[in-house]
């Protein structure tokens, strides 16, 4: 193997003249020394021979202004009839005042990073301090390559000495070295991703490439990368900044990290398709309010609330308080459920006893909302945090059908309700359309806000209830939503796209494991009662439930597991907590 080098020489002034209230910046970079060098098979020649590298004028810019000075172009040529690698460096030499590269960018043709985020790797001058890696590649027999080289500060560049009066002195190495073959197949990227309260884990060893893996490159936006020769890296997160509720949670997107992403490169230059995983904490979900969400098989979501253990579901936009002023609001869910009670249930001579789909008048709204005090059964108990009958049987004839409710201890306490006021919450059924849930996620977000009621009977004496079915209602106490159970799945991209195409029904086979294990609104073996009603042809008493973690449906009086949920008011704060369940958010209005 032979290598050899060819460089030119920059130099990068920075001056800094201070004003009343503001500095002004002015950089200049030029190429010094011969414009044409060549060695072995390489030759190596700057396009703009006359004033080959003459960038004035080159403040702090944001990046639409730096990706459009005029560039440092170079061509680089294997001259010899067999291929032939070559790795490009940028080398900062040791007479260079300019010590902190934080704000450096450089961009080579269309990549731009931050010069600190290049790999770091042994220097080939003597004169030099340290050295980057900006490219590798290799370019077959007589073949030719150009390259448009770019540097400035970026616009969040301070104000600070370390940055004033500094002298940039770089030269640009080109390491070439000849190849017998090269790798026709380009390496593939593979990680696993552990998520803790501190940082974010990326182990990329599982990563190959037939020439082995010479860089990886990690970053959170799919923009940015962090080289590294490591095959592990970690991204930490930021400390929480606390304030109103759903600023709060909406800042955690940056400062968690929601998700990572993965390139690898072999010694060639030879690079893998970026791979991409959701590490499970916050995300937007595909909607036309962009709700922000957390997803996962379990998140730092927990609140305090109630004297108890809440999760917080999300941000919510666009919340009517029944005045049609709309908010975001955050929602939360109780952790537990409050016990087994039946959605509702009738007289025999409706519906044959087994209950009627209209929330607005249900046994268990009833329960969880102030108002019903005077109902011998059901009567605003979980409200008032006091006790007595509930119903948990169908056919409101006997008292068979009712079970002692005791929710002394765990009912609504009075300092809990000035966290959270009314809103107006969607009814839509799906209608005429799919009976057994067999739904989309996406599509049944849809249906809920829709103006289908639960009432499906054809002929009219099969349904013989009277009651009006409401798509929309007013009310401080719901319980879980499907689509929410939809959108709570997390895991890589490959696993919540095949969930979301996936009818949510079917999510409780085999085959579908992987949306409930990575769903924190999964309780195994349970029957979540939903808020839903659902339109059965012919029957208006139904309603849908999450049975073993796919959507299902049952009669009204069927009996199933509640978990209240409620919206915070909109200017509720979050004081403290990082959203385990160890140490969950404090909020205080």
């Amino acid at each position: 193997m032979k290598s050899k080098f060819l460089y030119f020489i920059f130099f990068l002034i920075i001056i800094c003249f201070i004003g009343m209230s503001y500095a002004v910046w002015q950089v200049t970079l030029k190429q010094i020394g011969t414009n044409q060098i060549s060695t072995g098979c390489f030759n190596v020649k700057l396009m703009n021979e006359e004033n080959p590298i003459l960038l004035e004028k080159a403040y702090p810019m944001e990046d639409v202004e730096g990706e459009k000075l005029v560039p440092y172009t170079f061509t680089i040529t294997n001259t010899c009839n067999h291929k032939a690698s070559y790795q490009i460096n940028l080398e900062v030499l040791k007479d260079s005042t300019l010590l902190d590269f934080d704000f450096l960018k450089v961009r080579l043709n269309e990549e731009t990073d931050y010069l600190e985020n290049h790999l770091e790797v042994e220097k080939t001058l003597t004169e030099a301090n340290k050295a980057y890696k900006l490219k590798t590649g290799y370019l077959n027999a007589l073949e030719s390559v150009s390259y448009n080289f770019r540097l400035w500060l970026s616009f969040d560049t301070p104000t600070d000495l370390k940055y004033m009066s500094k002298t940039l002195l770089s030269k640009i190495t080109v390491i070439s070295s000849y190849l017998n073959e090269v790798a026709e197949e380009v390496p593939i990227a593979s990680m696993s991703v552990t998520d803790t309260l501190s940082e974010v884990v990326i182990d990329a060893s599982a990563s190959f490439g037939e020439q082995g893996i010479e860089t990886y490159y990690y970053s959170r936006d799919g923009v940015h990368f962090v080289a590294s020769k490591q095959s592990s890296h970690s991204f930490m997160k930021e400390n929480i900044t606390y304030g109103v509720g759903t600023t709060t949670i909406s800042n955690l997107v940056s400062s968690k990290v929601s998700e990572v992403y993965l390139k690898v490169e072999d010694k060639y230059g030879n690079q893998s398709e970026i791979i991409k995983e959701v590490v499970g904490e916050l995300t937007y979900d595909d909607t036309v309010d962009k709700n922000l969400r957390y997803i996962g098989s379990n998140p730092n979501n927990y609140v305090l609330f109630n004297n108890e253990l809440w999760r917080i579901v999300g941000n919510f936009n666009n919340i009517d308080d029944g005045t049609g002023n709309k908010e975001t609001r955050m929602k939360l869910i109780r952790n537990e459920s409050i016990g087994y009670y039946t959605w509702d249930n009738s007289l025999s001579q409706f519906n044959n006893g087994a209950g009627i789909n209209e929330w607005s008048q249900a046994k268990i709204m009833k329960l969880l909302n102030p108002g019903y005090e005077n109902e011998t059964v059901n009567g605003s108990f979980y409200w008032n945090r006091s006790s007595g009958s509930c119903y948990n049987e169908c056919i409101e004839v006997t008292s068979n059908n009712t079970t002692v409710c005791d929710f002394s201890n765990i009912g609504l306490l009075n300092d809990s309700k000035n966290l959270f006021s009314k809103a107006v919450w969607p009814l839509g059924s799906n209608g005429n359309q799919v009976s057994d849930g067999a739904i989309l996620t996406s599509r049944f977000y849809e249906l809920e806000r829709s103006e289908n009621t639960g009432k499906n009977c054809s002929p009219s004496s099969i349904c013989n209830d009277s009651v009006e079915r409401t798509t929309k209602w007013l009310g401080y106490i719901g319980i879980l939503s499907p689509s929410d159970y939809g959108y709570a799945v997390g895991g890589n991209d490959v696993i919540r796209n095949n969930c979301f195409s996936n009818i949510l029904n079917n999510w409780h086979s085999s085959n579908n494991e992987s949306c409930r294990f990575n769903n924190w609104l999964y309780h195994p073996n349970s029957n979540l009662l939903a808020m839903t009603p659902c339109s059965v042809p012919r029957f208006a008493l139904a309603v849908f439930t999450i049975l073993n973690g796919g959507l299902s449906h049952q009669s009204a009086c069927g009996p199933g597991e509640v978990f209240p949920a409620l919206y915070l008011k909109s200017d509720v704060q979050i004081l403290s907590g990082e959203g385990s369940i160890e140490y969950p958010f404090l909020l205080s209005i």
